[in-house]
């Protein structure tokens, strides 16, 4: 009941003290400690995620969605049919879940969003939230056979706070024309520090980030350069993952 009424507190400053909050947020759901903080709404159909980090909001409202082979646009005429929350502990092997996270508690929260022109054809966004990062990915549900998720098939933004100015480093080479691969770590001028990452844990090819803009703050999860399609196709997508630093 206390941490239970500690949440509360935490969530009533947050709505009062932050002019970025929307009202319309469909759920939320606190990392172990309350470090981060992960809204999701769901407006006029379409799929939005924003992320705190302690009192900063480090990713304004970011739209999410899959455009899925052979099937409905599922990144917008959506519904909510199902919300489910949860808790657990990551793997702890490196080759699901990197150095940072592995064996790390973490809250998650499962969302049933389907079709509003067919409402047999959705999919599950899972959410989960570590005290210093978060984790999402997407897995198709009751779906016609010929319906997969494809390496582009995924509409994932990411939209830094457009308050800080961003720089972007990469482990690796940029690709060029603002594509870059990954791990890719983002720093503002304030000492935040946001680095973007994948598990791979299907048959997937290695995702990309994208910028969107000329602005570094706006970016999407892609494929390749040119995003030229590719034969491999699932069910689920791979984690995205998300981790924040203050220096």
């Amino acid at each position: 009941m206390k941490r239970f009424l500690i949440f509360s507190l935490m969530v009533s400053v947050l709505i009062t003290g932050c002019k970025k909050f929307d009202s319309r947020a469909t759920a939320i759901v606190p990392s172990p400690e309350f470090q981060v903080h992960l809204y999701f709404k769901l407006f006029e159909g379409k799929p939005f995620y924003l992320v705190y980090y302690n009192d900063d909001v480090l990713i304004d409202w970011s739209a999410l969605g899959l455009q899925p082979e052979n099937g409905p646009d599922l990144s917008q005429n959506l519904k909510l049919i199902a919300k489910e929350n949860g808790s657990g502990h990551s793997g702890d092997s490196n080759k699901h879940w990197m150095d940072v996270l592995a064996g790390k508690a973490y809250n998650s929260l499962e969302l049933d969003l389907r079709s509003e022109i067919d409402s047999q054809v959705g999919y599950n966004i899972i959410f989960r939230t570590f005290d210093h990062g978060i984790a999402f990915r997407y897995e198709l549900n009751e779906v016609p056979d010929d319906m997969r998720i494809s390496n582009n098939s995924e509409c994932s933004e990411i939209d830094l706070n457009d308050d800080y100015s961003w720089n972007i480093l990469s482990k690796n080479d940029s690709v060029g024309d603002g594509v870059y691969e990954l791990p890719a770590i983002l720093n503002s001028e304030n000492g935040h520090e946001v680095q973007i990452d994948e598990i791979i844990t299907n048959p997937f090819p290695g995702m990309k980030l994208k910028r969107r803009s000329d602005i570094n703050h706006e970016y999407i999860v892609t494929s390749e350069k040119n995003d030229t399609e590719s034969d491999v196709s699932a069910l689920t997508t791979p984690w995205r993952i998300i981790l924040f630093n203050k220096k």
